[in-house]
């Protein structure tokens, strides 16, 4: 462990993760696809953008050789993807299923059949948010239960 004690590894581990969690924002940011629902604005050029996936890479990359360099490896991976995603898509769902007439009346009044449609519009995504969990199923082990069909309204999934 090239004279690290367990705890001093750790801490470097733990600051390379928390390290890399930033870069991934920056590679998100800096991507071409963006979600409509981003906080910040697309204001970087396209060499700008290029430029910095670059250096997140190299970044990482030097994190990756300082580690080996040290003995050390990258932190074991705990989690599960599967898991994780099926969380979010749960936590999505609840929160879709909280936007009801009901919860728009704590923000003022709320003209008459507005709340009804937000709350079908919203239970509408709601059970998008569970055929995308479903795609994971527990005991399929490609996650996929059966042929797939066609699930994109007019279009076709990336699934096939």
């Amino acid at each position: 462990m090239a004279g690290l004690n367990d705890a001093q590894a750790r801490r470097l581990a733990g600051t390379f993760a928390y390290v890399d969690e930033l870069l991934r924002t920056i590679e998100r940011l800096a991507s071409r696809e963006r979600s409509p629902f981003e906080r910040a604005r697309p204001d970087l050029q396209p060499h700008e953008a290029r430029l910095l996936l670059a250096r997140t890479a190299r970044l990482r990359q030097g994190m990756l050789s300082t580690l080996e360099r040290l003995g050390l490896e990258p932190p074991p991976r705990r989690g599960s993807a599967r898991w994780s995603i099926q969380t979010s898509l749960q936590f999505a769902e609840i929160e879709l299923a909280k936007l009801d007439a009901t919860s728009l009346r704590a923000y003022g009044s709320v003209e008459p059949g507005i709340g009804e449609l937000v709350g079908s519009l919203t239970a509408e995504l709601a059970a998008l948010a569970r055929d995308a969990a479903a795609v994971l199923a527990p005991g399929e082990p490609d996650g996929l239960p059966g042929p797939v069909q066609q699930t994109a309204p007019g279009g076709s999934d990336a699934a096939s």
